[in-house]
This record gives structure tokens, C-alpha cells and sequence, in this order.
């Protein structure tokens, strides 16, 4: 069996597979696989951010996705992937690298707005996405346009905010549209992100984030004033057109 199945291993998308199918469906076969294969597999399904050692074709399934973390599902991925597509009318195949979570890359002296700009500045394309305390409501942003510490505002149409006030159930997901592209992203030193003017949300230090909307998006129904989260990540957003 090994011999016959040796010509078409090559051709198998192991890396595509989430570790619930690799483990239910290649693990019992573990034996017809050559062992460097199998270590290297086991290393990019439990390392995060590790890369293929070996040569792999690319991926059949654009809509497969990969992702290190402890907020959302590959579900609610999808989800926020269709939002970024949603004005485009080309395809694009999409990897996301987590740049920046609070709660293990976050100052130790509360000072996170420094933390999240030495991680997250001139990433490119980002998107945020936080924990409310003590709820199971996610929110955050897309934006395609770089953070810094510029002390300005930036424009496009193309950013948005968005809450899901039940992070078990999608049907409470929506979604904000940028009204003012003007003032899409606020980029400042001492904040950590921010969307909009006024803001609609901004991540101050100490564990504190400020809503003020609707102001530069659609209204999201996030708390206003101030709240805490319980972490936040950042992932930075890789896309490719497919052909």
C-alpha cells in the first residue's frame, strides 16, 4: 500500500486540512507516510506561525483558512473575510498572520498603545478584533492602510468596524460602513487602534477602549464611553488574486 500510494502524496493538500481532519483522517495512516513528511505536518498543525520545510502545490480550496486564535473560528473568518470581499469584484485567496495579542505581547506596565504600534506599524492591511469583559460580544475593524504613530488621520472607503454581540451565534454579527472615509483610521502614538473620527472606537492604555459612535462608521452597538476588554489580537492580512 505504501508503494502505490507513494506517486500521490505529493498531490494531497495536507496542509490545507484543520487539525480535527488531519487527525480523524490521515493519523490512522501515519504509518504509509514518509516521517519527515509527518513531523513537518504535525509542526505547521501545532506551531503557530511555522512554515512548510517541503514543497507544496497550492491550495485547490481559496476559502480554507489557517489562524492562531484564542478569540475567534475559522466560522467567524469567513465571515470577516466576505465583509473585506464584499466591494470587490475579483478573487483572492487570503492568509492571516497574527501580528500582536494583548494579553501575550501586551506592556507589562499598561502602556499598550506602545506594545501594539512596535508590533503593528507598517503591516499593511490589518485586521482587529477584541472581547468585550465579561460578554461574549467580539468586535473590531479592517483596515487596508497602515498604522502608525503620524499623529493623523487616513482615508479610504474600503475600511469597516463590526460587532458580533454573540460570538456563538453569527446571525448577531453587523456591520459598519465607512461614512466619512476621511476619517476611516486615527494613527497616534499614544493609542493603541482607533477607527474614526471622534472615535467610533479607540484602545487606550491600561486596558481601556473608548466608544463614541456612530460617528465616521454605521452604528455597531458597542458600549460608549468606557469598557474593557478581556484581549484583543491583531492579524495582518495577506491576499492573493487567483487567476
Amino acid at each position: 500500500m505504501e508503494k502505490i500510494l507513494h506517486k500521490f502524496i505529493p498531490l494531497i493538500r495536507f496542509y490545507d486540512m484543520t487539525s480535527e481532519e488531519f487527525y480523524k483522517l490521515v493519523i490512522p495512516y501515519r504509518n504509509l507516510l514518509p516521517p519527515e513528511l509527518l513531523l513537518d505536518i504535525l509542526k505547521c498543525h501545532m506551531v503557530a506561525d511555522a512554515k512548510p520545510n517541503v514543497e507544496i502545490p497550492p491550495s485547490r480550496n481559496p476559502k480554507r483558512f489557517t489562524l492562531n486564535s484564542v478569540l475567534i473560528n475559522k466560522e467567524i473568518l469567513k465571515l470577516l473575510t466576505g465583509w473585506i470581499e464584499l466591494r470587490d469584484t475579483k478573487k483572492y485567496s487570503y492568509r492571516f498572520n497574527l501580528l500582536y495579542r494583548n494579553s501575550q505581547d501586551g506592556s507589562k506596565d499598561g502602556l499598550d498603545a506602545v506594545s501594539f504600534h512596535e508590533h503593528c506599524d507598517n503591516k499593511g492591511p490589518t485586521l482587529i478584533v477584541a472581547k468585550i469583559k465579561d460578554r461574549e460580544q467580539l468586535f473590531g475593524g479592517y483596515t487596508p492602510l497602515n498604522w502608525d504613530g503620524s499623529n493623523t488621520y487616513k482615508s479610504t472607503s474600503e475600511s469597516f468596524i463590526f460587532s458580533i454581540f454573540d460570538k456563538n451565534n453569527l446571525k448577531t454579527a453587523k456591520l459598519g460602513r465607512i461614512k466619512n472615509p476621511q476619517h476611516s483610521i486615527f494613527c497616534y502614538n499614544g493609542y493603541g487602534p482607533t477607527f474614526g473620527g471622534g472615535h467610533d472606537f479607540v484602545c487606550q492604555n491600561y486596558g481601556i477602549w473608548l466608544g463614541n459612535h456612530p460617528y465616521s462608521y454605521s452604528q455597531i452597538n458597542i458600549p460608549k464611553g468606557q469598557f474593557h476588554v478581556d484581549d484583543y489580537e491583531v492579524f495582518q492580512v495577506f491576499k492573493k488574486e487567483i487567476s
